[in-house]
């Protein structure tokens, strides 16, 4: 049963608990992808592919640190209020490791489409801008209460929120910020290049995947409070600013992991072309052979004629002559196919008509 004081602030614990699982299922799926697309595929891994794989083991390890704070919440409620805030304190120190090593690959992944100076400086002063800040709002978020085991939340003595607050909020804002240069530089880049419409449209498209975070990242902004530690630190805020951090986590890693798969998408598509194609010609053969028809040899039988004592060999014309037999003894006549009533064989000098007559009786 969920404890009282957590029903009474409306609290959500159970969505703290179950949100993680279905975002580390899919970045796992999609970084497992991206990986064995560079390793397999493309056979071309590189720094960009260790630091996002780096990004992604924070993000699991808050994903484990954000599902404590939830089984904490619904089990003990806000009693172990101490025990909070160390787990709050570690998902803001992995989310923070997890920005610096997510900006440092989309760095090294848009640094391979800049062919001037210009353009590279720009992308990496902007990356090391926000990585060094983060570094530095790390140390101050861990250090911020001192020993954070012995803290008096009623009376804390922390770093004052007029201080970490608009640190917090300009960290949220420059990390959307260097998204959108990435994207910036990179569609100004690409639509100067000599390239076809279709080729164009596909890597914007890349490019715009590749920044889908900052989206989080700005709405996450409104919650920021939810990170003070004080005599009121823990609400609504507090599960809220949990949400967005580990979405924002999630979708990085996602739609960077997205940005590769064009060599499997091709591939796909080969193979999808090579099999239309084969089932087309089985089809065309498998037509071809049902509409042939097979041709068969012409039979004529006609009966033998006897009559008077005559047969009749040939009955058809032949460049050979026809025989014909009479009953008499040593009596035969050869007449050529040619022959007709009234004519003569010029080459026998007989005259063929009676025999013709004969044959027609």
């Amino acid at each position: 049963m969920m404890s009282p004081d957590v029903a009474q602030l409306n609290l959500h614990p159970y969505a703290i608990i179950v949100l993680p699982i279905p975002l580390a299922v899919l970045s796992s799926i999609a970084i497992s992808i991206r990986i064995w697309i560079r390793c397999c595929l493309a056979r071309s891994f590189g720094r960009d592919d260790i630091c996002l794989i780096l990004a992604y083991i924070c993000f699991l390890a808050a994903c484990g640190v954000f599902i404590a704070i939830g089984v904490t919440e619904y089990f003990q409620g806000l009693e172990p209020i101490v025990k909070l805030a160390e787990l709050s304190i570690l998902g803001i120190a992995l989310y923070l490791l997890n920005q610096c090593f997510f900006k440092l690959s989309m760095a090294l992944f848009f640094l391979r489409i800049p062919n001037r100076a210009s353009h590279r400086w720009i992308i990496i002063c902007s990356a090391s801008i926000s990585i060094i800040f983060n570094i530095v709002l790390l140390a101050i978020s861990i250090a911020q209460c001192g020993n954070i085991a012995t803290i008096d939340l009623k009376h804390p003595q922390c770093i004052s929120w007029t201080i970490l607050g608009p640190l917090n909020y300009f960290g949220a804002a420059l990390n959307a910020a260097v998204d959108w240069i990435f994207a910036g530089m990179a569609i100004f880049i690409v639509s100067g290049l000599v390239m076809d419409r279709r080729s164009k449209a596909s890597v914007y498209a890349i490019i715009v995947l590749a920044s889908l975070g900052s989206v989080v990242s700005v709405v996450r902004i409104p919650y920021i409070d939810g990170l003070r530690l004080d005599k009121d630190y823990y609400g609504q805020e507090n599960d809220i600013i949990a949400y967005t951090s580990l979405i924002e986590s999630a979708i990085g890693i996602i739609v960077a992991s997205m940005s590769v798969m064009r060599p499997l998408a091709a591939r796909l598509a080969h193979r999808a072309k090579e099999a239309l194609s084969s089932d087309s010609k089985s089809r065309s053969k498998s037509r071809t052979k049902s509409s042939q028809r097979k041709v068969t040899p012409l039979k004529i039988e006609l009966p033998n004629k006897e009559e008077d004592g005559v047969k009749l060999y040939q009955a058809l014309p032949d460049p050979t002559p026809t025989f014909l037999e009479t009953g008499s003894e040593g009596s035969g006549i050869e007449m050529d196919y040619l022959s007709v009533k009234g004519s003569m064989d010029v080459e026998k000098g007989v005259v063929g008509r009676a025999f013709v007559e004969e044959i027609g009786t």
